[in-house]
């Protein structure tokens, strides 16, 4: 990618105000929804505390809402005061787990503005409560981690949804940008799961995807086309953890979608049922290899500026040796006296 005068290589804003350049060019105009998932939990157990996983979870239960209402009460009217357009609240499928919308706009980059207040606004807040807030993938391990899913469609230059041909399989071009996300799926892991506690998140059946593939309302697929209202027809990408940047997660949404429709992408067939159980090729399961296959890319080049695609790799092999030079508690109970 060509670097422009007063833009930094580097920095995530920079790069998703290019990838949105190349919309207007082409008079396409993204609509971008964020979804985050993350716990809530109580100041004086914030270190210690430990989850089973027969521990009892009540998905989408009011109680669990209400047993927070001050907190909720506060982030919202702090939301509206900042116009962050904060949407619904859910408890998820973990205890003190919850996941808020976040409404549609048409600028991605105010998208990523708001995504990245909304998440200090949570966790000053629970601060101000005695609770803390955390957004790590996979605190926890024997229950469900916490994801940042993309809602995405895409306008004409007369405001008409491009994904919607009034059907319920949707138009060619959102096929083709499908077919272009899940063709750079591979190549940009490390941008959706750039940690290493990311890819503990990332395991079958928990609620994460794994496998490169798409479904109609599956929700157990990486990338999902949700039913309802053909006006509002969208892709929803689901691989990227609520730890991950939003505004290179957002790029490498947009960048990969935008690759699938001007190159004519077919995606493979649309699966059904439980993904888990399909043979499919799957993302990276760990960072070593997210941080080669972000390394190898040749996609990542037209997608990135060449400064960032080096600087992030290195930064992240260098976090890498950090962790691999690191010896564990578990691993000395282990071993120490057993071999």
């Amino acid at each position: 990618m060509i670097i422009k005068k007063n833009i930094s290589p580097i920095d995530p804003r920079h790069i998703l105000n290019s990838v949105c350049k190349k919309y207007d060019d082409l008079n396409l105009y993204p609509v971008i929804a964020f979804e985050l998932e993350f716990y809530l939990l109580n100041e004086n157990n914030f270190k210690n505390i430990k989850f089973e996983q027969n521990d009892f979870t009540n998905v989408l239960s009011i109680t669990d809402i209400e047993d927070h209402e001050v907190f909720f009460d506060e982030l919202h009217d702090l939301c509206e005061k900042n116009k962050i357009p904060m949407d619904g609240i859910s408890s998820e499928n973990a205890p003190n787990q919850f996941e808020i919308n976040l409404k549609h706009t048409s600028d991605p980059l105010k998208a990523a503005d708001q995504t990245i207040l909304f998440k200090r606004f949570i966790k000053g807040i629970a601060k101000k409560h005695e609770k803390r807030a955390t957004f790590m993938a996979k605190p926890f391990p024997n229950i469900a981690g916490s994801g940042m899913h993309i809602h995405f469609s895409l306008l004409d230059k007369y405001n008409n949804n491009v994904f919607n041909n009034n059907s319920d399989i949707g138009s060619d071009i959102l096929k083709n940008a499908v077919g272009g996300i899940l063709d750079s799926l591979k190549d940009s892991t490390l941008i959706l799961a750039p940690h290493y506690n990311s890819y503990k998140r990332l395991r079958p059946g928990s609620h994460a995807p794994i496998n490169i593939c798409w479904g109609y309302e599956n929700r157990t697929a990486s990338i999902r086309i949700p039913g309802g209202d053909y006006l509002s027809k969208r892709i929803e990408h689901r691989v990227a953890g609520a730890d991950a940047n939003p505004y290179l997660v957002l790029s490498s949404v947009l960048s990969s979608a935008l690759y699938g429709i001007t190159e004519k992408k077919e995606p493979p067939k649309p699966l059904i049922g439980d993904t888990y159980q399909k043979k499919t090729m799957q993302i990276a399961q760990s960072w070593d290899q997210a941080i080669n296959d972000f390394e190898n890319s040749k996609k990542n080049k037209k997608f990135y500026f060449d400064t960032f695609c080096e600087v992030f790799k290195n930064c992240k092999k260098q976090e890498l040796e950090v962790f691999n030079s690191r010896i564990e508690n578990y691993e000395l109970v282990t071993y120490l006296e057993e071999i």
